[in-house]
């Protein structure tokens, strides 16, 4: 029997106004998103930069639409062709360590979407929802409040915090239907390889874990079922939000290490070294409080629950 909060989901994705078009679709967040919704309907497609995409297996060929979104001709054909009513955005660049070419930061997250932007302003949609970053926050090692001024420490974060704004510009401003989501940090299934859970849980399970950064170290760890969620229940929001998406808790790699153990029925001890990211934060932790409010999100994965579903999903390992 389908739990309550399932049930409301899928019937909230079943109302959708379409077609429906995800751009970003082969990354992490917006692969399970785009498998997601087409589990409920079929007027739903997603974007590609290159083939074959291996998050994307098994996907019908004429849902994915290969194309380099930042020529300005691939945006207006793309629109016009599919005339979309919703649109995700799950184009990022920066947010791995080895992404660090600051003219490809700007282009992909603060350009494309002014240029986005400008286009859906001049349609008819229901809503822009777009995937934000708690790298937005900067050094804020807290709970910061919702609305509160960043301390940026990179470009990275200034692209980002860019982008938020601009999306308010054109929800108070332009009246456009749009959302950011202030995602904090995101794991689950078709996760890369290089990012912590996925580190943890793939070499926990060869009873061995990686090296990490200080134990001490406190992250909001969401997982993606309650990114999907957010996306949706996004639709629905006031225009220009921005809204925080997390567990609600902060979570040490101590207590990242611990729930392992638990799920893997181990007592490995890691090797701990200096974090030697600049650009990473040393603690963050998602304020809800408007996220509830204006969105009805409510998260429904705990780190222990969520990292058993990760298990559960058999998706462990993979990489880009």
């Amino acid at each position: 029997m389908k739990n309550e909060i399932t049930t409301s989901l899928e019937e909230k994705i079943k109302r959708i106004r379409g077609p429906i078009l995800i751009l970003g679709a082969s990354g992490f967040i917006g692969a399970n998103l785009f498998k997601t919704l087409l589990r409920y309907r079929l007027d739903v497609y997603g974007t590609v930069f290159h083939r074959p995409a291996w998050r994307l297996e098994g996907i019908p060929n004429d849902k994915v639409l290969q194309s380099d979104l930042l020529v300005d001709t691939n945006l207006d054909s793309l629109f016009k062709n599919l005339d979309p009513k919703v649109v995700f955005n799950c184009v990022s660049y920066g947010s791995y360590s080895f992404e660090h070419d600051s003219e490809i930061i700007y282009q992909t997250n603060f350009i494309l979407t002014a240029k986005i932007l400008n286009r859906l302003a001049q349609r008819e949609i229901v809503c822009y929802v777009h995937s934000g970053s708690s790298t937005e926050y900067g050094d804020q090692n807290s709970v910061p409040l919702q609305d509160e001024l960043p301390d940026l420490n990179s470009e990275y974060a200034v692209s980002k915090v860019a982008t938020a704004n601009l999306i308010n510009f054109f929800g108070r401003k332009k009246n456009l239907p749009c959302a950011n989501l202030r995602l904090h940090t995101v794991y689950g299934p078709l996760e890369d390889a290089s990012m912590l859970i996925s580190r943890v849980v793939r070499l926990g399970e060869e009873r061995q874990f990686p090296e990490l950064p200080t134990p001490e170290i406190t992250y909001d760890f969401v997982y993606i079922d309650d990114v999907i969620q957010a996306n949706i229940k996004a639709l629905q929001s006031k225009r220009g939000g921005v809204f925080n998406v997390g567990s609600g808790a902060a979570y040490t790699f101590n207590q990242v290490v611990a729930e392992l153990n638990r799920a893997l029925k181990t007592n490995l001890e890691p090797d701990y070294f200096e974090n030697p990211y600049s650009f990473t934060q040393d603690w963050t932790e998602a304020d809800l409080a408007e996220s509830r409010r204006c969105m009805g999100y409510e998260p429904q994965y705990n780190l222990a629950k969520g990292i058993d579903a990760y298990f559960a999903s058999g998706k462990l390992g993979l990489s880009i």
